[in-house]
């Protein structure tokens, strides 16, 4: 009997956490459980897909290496980086230290801290490389 409620109880704490599973998946879906910047990337590389389709890029997720930027994009040859923040987030000073290597290496880099950044600075990269052509 006590191995009857003991089975009973381990399969309701499965259910349980499957509907908790299935409910976290549904919600990061819909954006619910994301932060800010999660949104924000979303936004830009949906932008990017949209109106730039020739443009590639990649979107680091590797939280475990610092300091690389959000975003690494090649639009018209020209290598472009950018670290997303939102209004009020700060990029670290590695941060700001790889994004001025970028520039100072003949790339586009800064903080995208809307759609519209994101956006100029792909329009920058297709200017630089009408410049060069």
């Amino acid at each position: 009997m006590k191995k009857i409620i003991f089975v009973q109880k381990i399969l309701s704490a499965c259910v349980i956490l499957a509907t908790l599973k299935l409910t976290v998946d549904v919600n990061i879906g819909k954006g619910i459980l994301m932060n800010p910047e999660t949104k924000l990337t979303q936004k830009i590389t949906l932008m990017i897909r949209k109106e730039f389709p020739g443009v590639y890029y990649f979107k680091e997720s590797n939280r475990w290496i610092s300091g690389l930027p959000d975003l690494i994009i090649c639009a018209w040859g020209i290598f472009c980086a950018m670290e997303i923040k939102t209004i009020k987030g700060k990029a670290t000073p590695l941060q700001e230290y790889v994004l001025k290597t970028i520039v100072s290496a003949g790339g586009i880099a800064g903080l995208a801290r809307n759609v519209e950044d994101a956006r100029q600075m792909i329009l920058e990269a297709k200017q630089k490389a009408e410049r060069i052509r």
